[in-house]
């Protein structure tokens, strides 16, 4: 039937093609009269829809993203970073204002820990790490009225509480500035280093707080589940963040060394690659002296201020003993030092 259909179409006359070529020709020409329409760049990864309403005379851009769209990457403002000397350069740096020191001031200008600087806190087992960074915390809170986010990987909250309750059960007062999350509700994320660091930057933001305390490094590969390379992806992460504005210290272990045995860089767990992303690294280590309650802080790195850096940190520490004001467990300095050269017993 079809068939038959087609076979009995006839050819259009000669008369009928010259009546629609020009047809064509008039409508040709009418659009060449019409005004004329500058269309917008096309940028990539875009395409423009162009509709026009000849009957109302109005017109409609839309501008729709297909797929992902490429951005064009700005040229480097060459002129900005290559027309100043250095001289200039140093000068504008002088009127910047100088890094607040977190921790650790000698009443000379020195610190262990300065704004915006990602530091590590590394001791061995049972030195008072722990106690050490909330007292840093608690430092931070009351006397610099800054915010905290103190990460506790290792003690719940119970036991915390009974760390900071004094023999006649009263409980420490904290500042409100200081905020310490229960982590033991969100473990799904601590075999993970994406989910850790988008619930710790979460955490932040939503805080509105600048400065982290990660208490410890060490137990996110151990307790956690992470693998080592996942830690250097952590801490690559957090030293962009110390380029952000964020203040960061991080506590770590050491490997398994003999008793009083000084420490140096080489002594931070996972030291070769931990040290070279940090500004600054400080060790706290137990006194041959008096083992049961003495201890000294040392200063082992330190990047922009080590021409400030006492000798004192720089080449014996301090002693700090550990003390118990009523609720309250602390290193406070004693007068001494530990001199020029180590005197350890081994």
């Amino acid at each position: 039937m079809a068939a038959d259909k087609k076979q009995n179409r006839k050819s259009p006359s000669v008369e009928t093609i010259k009546a629609l070529g020009n047809s064509i020709d008039e409508c040709w020409n009418e659009l060449n009269n019409l005004p004329q329409k500058e269309f917008p760049p096309v940028q990539t990864g875009e395409i423009i829809s162009f509709m026009w309403n000849n009957a109302s005379g109005k017109e409609n851009e839309t501008i729709q993203p297909v797929g992902e769209v490429i951005q064009e990457q700005p040229c480097d403002d060459l002129d900005s970073i290559l027309g100043k000397s250095i001289n200039q350069s140093m000068k504008e740096a002088k009127n910047k204002p100088v890094p607040t020191i977190l921790w650790g001031d000698d009443g000379n200008g020195n610190g262990l820990w300065y704004e915006n600087e990602l530091a590590v806190l590394f001791g061995r087992t049972n030195t008072g790490k722990s106690i050490y960074a909330v007292q840093i915390a608690e430092h931070i809170t009351k006397n610099l009225n800054k915010g905290v986010l103190y990460i506790d990987l290792e003690m719940s909250m119970k036991q915390f509480q009974q760390r900071y309750t004094s023999k006649d059960s009263r409980l420490h007062v904290w500042s409100e500035l200081l905020k310490r999350p229960e982590m033991e509700k969100v473990e799904w994320a601590l075999d993970n280093p994406e989910k850790c660091l988008e619930l710790l930057r979460k955490m932040l933001d939503t805080l509105s707080i600048k400065i982290l305390i990660l208490d410890n490094l060490t137990f996110l590969v151990n307790n956690g589940g992470m693998k080592p390379e996942d830690v250097k992806l952590i801490c690559s992460k957090l030293c962009e963040w110390a380029k952000e504005g964020y203040s960061i210290l991080v506590i770590n272990h050491t490997p398994k060394i003999p008793p009083f045995t000084p420490l140096d860089l080489n002594h931070c767990l996972g030291s070769s690659m931990l040290t070279n992303f940090v500004q600054s690294v400080f060790a706290i280590g137990t006194s041959s002296k008096n083992p049961s309650s003495e201890r000294y802080v040392k200063q082992l790195k330190m990047i922009g201020y080590e021409n400030q850096m006492s000798g004192t940190l720089r080449q014996g520490g301090r002693i700090c003993q550990e003390h118990w004001r009523h609720n309250f467990s602390e290193m406070y300095r004693t007068p001494q030092t530990m001199g020029d050269k180590f005197q350890w017993e081994v």
